[in-house]
């Protein structure tokens, strides 16, 4: 099975690991490390956990959190890269620390330096949703060791938003503890996301696996059999016009966010030009916007810079995330990545791990996913809180019985439970099911009144909407969790499954 759980990494013949307990056993793993230095050693263990073999994949609670980590980061490191432009934040003159306007971005000597030297500044002019996350992050860079020591190996390869107004936010992060490549997009935050959320009518893309017919068909050791996948994926057209630059649509709605952020814009800047040093900022602004290649798509040119991040590390495991809109971008993306890197390029399984996303395609897009899952070449994992709202968006319209036509999930869900429901019980506070198979539905009356029950349940606690998809809260969910998360693995959920792929 291509997708190991986890092997002993000092034990050649790949057998499995023995339990967590007994990992000190395994010295071949720490034999580069200066037994002299107590800095490393204390880190001996947690390096243990990070299995970085292409085919080794962590437990579930540490591929979870670090890509939620992922995901609030991107919201971070816009809103630091926002002020540094406006002339608010300037790097270190002496050593050039605390430089986000210039890639790559380490974690350590360019972001923590902001947070040291300018938190009142930061209080005041970040969001204050971003500040107080944060806050949270730097408290856990400092007092949690192992996760210091994770970040020390961090640093922002690339971002896409220079256009933040008007195009998704991305950022590729890489990292040489864990040997993994993030790709994370933003979720929503802009008047422009909220327009592109609301584009809900399906449009179409050419499928992946029939985009790359030819090249598929050369390879010998893939096996992939498309001849019954549909040519074209009907996509969520506001996702689809955010990754391939479709602006074909109806005028008057695609220029309505458009319109509305630059009069925003307009506005914010004539009140920071009657404020000392904007100027400066101003010229910062201008300067840092590259030219964009209007002949190539969003998704063409971040998998082009993934490409290259390949050619100097080979081995690195590529993951893909988001929360809300991100998340949904980051299963799209997932598709395209497998395809091109995992099926012609032999890499190693592309992962997809979401927060709160909606529904992005329909069936065709989860029977394309699901073909990849079943040869080893994507894992999905989609987490949803209990009562979020935007994981049951967008809905299908009228509640159409034609299956093809409706909105659909795919890949596994891990879904949390209701803590306060479940009182003082002590089953498990979450549960784990596979969306990815289609299913012949003969009952669609009593299939349109389960819908409407659960949207009712859920619209009673409307107003909470924000507390419950709020990416901290998908933090501390897994938080709350991590002990049964822990021994858990993505891998062995598929493998339950594979008899009967």
């Amino acid at each position: 099975f291509f997708f190991r759980r986890r092997t002993n990494m000092g034990n050649s013949q790949g057998h499995e690991a023995q339990p967590t307990t007994d990992i000190q056993d395994n010295q071949d793993v720490v034999e580069d490390v200066d037994e002299d230095n107590d800095e490393n050693s204390e880190y001996n263990d947690y390096l243990n956990e990070w299995p970085t073999e292409p085919t080794e994949f962590p437990d579930l609670f540490r591929e979870c959190t670090a890509c939620t980590y992922a995901a609030i980061s991107i919201f971070i490191l816009a809103d630091l890269r926002r002020l540094a432009r406006e002339g608010h934040i300037q790097p270190n003159q002496e050593d050039g620390t605390g430089d986000v306007l210039s890639f790559p971005i380490r974690f350590t000597t360019d972001i923590a330096p902001i947070w040291d030297d300018n938190v009142e500044l930061l209080k005041h002019k970040m969001k204050r949703i971003e500040y107080d996350t944060f806050d949270c992050l730097a408290k856990l860079y400092y007092e949690n060791s192992q996760l210091h020591y994770e970040t020390d190996g961090g640093q922002c390869y690339s971002m896409g938003d220079e256009r933040a107004s008007e195009e998704c936010v991305y950022g590729i992060l890489v990292n040489s503890v864990r040997k993994t490549i993030t790709l994370v997009f933003r979720g929503s935050i802009t008047l422009q996301d909220w327009v592109q959320d609301s584009k809900t009518p399906f449009r179409s893309i050419d499928n992946p696996l029939h985009k790359f017919k030819r090249e598929i068909e050369e390879k010998q050791n893939n096996n992939i059999d498309i001849s019954d996948l549909p040519a074209k994926l009907p996509l969520h057209s506001g996702f689809l016009q955010y990754l391939y630059n479709d602006d074909e649509e109806n005028p008057i709605i695609s220029s309505l966010g458009h319109s509305v952020e630059v009069a925003r814009e307009k506005f914010l800047s004539r009140k920071r030009s009657t404020q000392s040093g904007e100027q400066e900022g101003a010229q910062v602004e201008a300067k840092e916007k590259p030219d964009v290649n209007k002949n190539m798509s969003k998704i063409d040119y971040v998998m082009k810079e993934i490409e290259e991040i390949y050619k100097t590390r080979p081995d690195y495991k590529l993951y893909i995330t988001g929360h809300s809109l991100g998340g949904a971008l980051s299963l799209i993306a997932a598709l395209e990545a497998a395809v091109r890197f995992t099926v012609l390029q032999n890499k190693p399984p592309v992962t997809c791990i979401t927060l709160g996303n909606p529904k992005a395609g329909g069936a065709e897009l989860r029977k394309a996913i699901y073909t990849l899952e079943t040869m080893h070449h994507l894992r999905v994992l989609c987490i949803h809180n209990a009562n979020d709202l935007v994981p049951m968006l967008p809905n299908s319209c009228c509640f159409s019985n034609i299956y093809w036509k409706r909105y659909k999930h795919a890949g596994m869900q891990l879904r949390m439970l209701d803590e306060e429901r479940m009182g003082k019980s002590t089953a498990p506070k979450f549960s784990v099911r596979y969306r990815g198979k289609t299913r012949q539905i003969k009952d669609w009356s009593s299939t349109n009144k389960e819908r409407v029950r659960r949207i009712s349940t859920i619209a009673l606690c409307v107003h909470r909407i924000g507390e419950r998809h709020f990416y901290g809260n998908y933090l501390r969910s897994l938080n709350a969790r991590q002990e049964a998360l822990s021994s858990l693995y993505l891998n062995d959920f598929y493998e339950k499954l594979s008899d009967d792929w």
